[in-house]
């Protein structure tokens, strides 16, 4: 926690903080830079049109400032690392606003000392703007809201504009154990504007007259419901963001049941497709089984007619059986008469044969 609140981070003027510290200025202005010089916000200014006086918190200390101004009034004062290192902090504010025109303004950036980590630091024993990182130039005074506002308006001006800087706290940088922070007491800090405002920025307009009580607390009465308008229009822009969020996310849901939808309607199509198909089959199936018995009849009839082809055809091959059985036969016969005729004619022929030999046999 201490490192939250360090000299470099607490007390100097953070990147948004010299932005908004720069239009809060405005431009072409005559401005009068009290603290420390800082020169990266003088070149900011000067590059904005405006013309840059430096002066030291010693010198607005001391009273000495009529030399380094010169007379002439400044349309801006602007108070950075100043304030909160004055030893008279009021006396500092007083000699400031007769250097300022009429319709001039002050503007400072100040830390807040009820910061919820300083609170915390504060409830674990120690003090951390005492440590390292504030001992190079130590602050002699600390502020809150209130005090701030107090000592601009004794000083003779009205806080016509405050704004915040704020930055989140935890318990990591606590020396005590977390057991002492009393139950509620982080959540509660968590949801005040002071536990979280780390640096205020105001804007203060100089008073013609320091008699002008009415005007300052009309002017503190327009800050703070300026300041609750502006809390609200937070709390409804989270809001708003918060409900932006939801509906991208219904959107996203709704995207998606969309696109589910479509699937579905596609799968739902093709079931259709399915079921006519399957009903078409079913018909089909109807009209066979209807079908069915006469195909039946017809069948047996077919059965009939085949078998008593078959029982046709088997008598009449058994008739060709017979037929061919008789033909082998009579072949055979054949044959056997063809060999009795040859061997006849073979006797024959020997017969005549010797019959022609044997006159020749005589005659020898």
């Amino acid at each position: 926690m201490t490192d939250q609140i360090s000299g470099a981070n607490h007390s100097l003027p953070t990147d948004d903080a010299q932005t908004r510290l720069i239009a809060l200025v405005g431009q072409g202005q005559r401005v009068l830079l009290v603290g420390d010089r800082d020169e990266d916000l003088t070149t900011r200014l000067q590059a904005n049109g405006c013309q840059v006086i430096s002066l030291r918190d010693e010198a607005l200390d001391s009273g000495e400032m009529e030399q380094v101004v010169g007379g002439e009034a400044v349309d801006v004062v602007v108070a950075v690392r100043c304030l909160e290192h004055l030893k008279d902090p009021l006396a500092g504010v007083t000699r400031l606003r007769p250097l300022l025109k009429a319709d001039g303004r002050l503007v400072a950036i100040v830390p807040n000392i009820a910061h919820g980590s300083i609170r915390l630091a504060l409830l674990g024993g120690h003090f951390p703007l005492s440590e390292a990182g504030w001992q190079a130039a130590a602050p002699l005074r600390f502020f809150t809201r209130a005090s701030l506002e107090r000592l601009l308006e004794e000083g003779g001006f009205v806080v016509g504009r405050l704004e915040r800087l704020t930055r989140p706290f935890d318990l990591d940088g606590l020396s005590a154990p977390p057991s002492l922070v009393p139950p509620g007491l982080l959540e509660t800090l968590r949801h005040d504007p002071e536990a979280l405002t780390y640096q205020f920025i105001v804007v203060a307009h100089p008073l013609p007259h320091l008699d002008l009580q009415r005007v300052q607390a009309r002017m503190r009465e327009l800050t703070d419901a300026r300041e609750a308008a502006e809390l609200r229009l937070q709390a409804l822009e989270q809001q708003l963001a918060a409900a932006q969020a939801q509906v991208q996310a219904l959107q996203a849901d709704n995207s998606a049941l969309e696109r589910e939808n479509a699937a579905l309607k596609g799968k739902m199509q093709a079931l259709r497709e399915t079921l006519d198909q399957q009903a078409a089959d079913l018909e089909t199936l109807s009209r066979q089984v209807t079908l069915s018995p006469q195909r039946e009849v017809a069948l047996r009839q077919g059965l009939l007619e085949a078998h008593d082809q078959l029982l046709q055809r088997d008598e009449e091959l058994i008739k060709l059986r017979q037929q061919a059985a008789n033909a082998v036969e009579t072949v055979r016969w054949m044959q056997a008469s063809r060999s009795w005729q040859m061997i006849q004619k073979s006797w024959m022929w020997r017969q005549q044969v010797r019959r022609l030999l044997k006159p020749g046999k005589d005659k020898a």
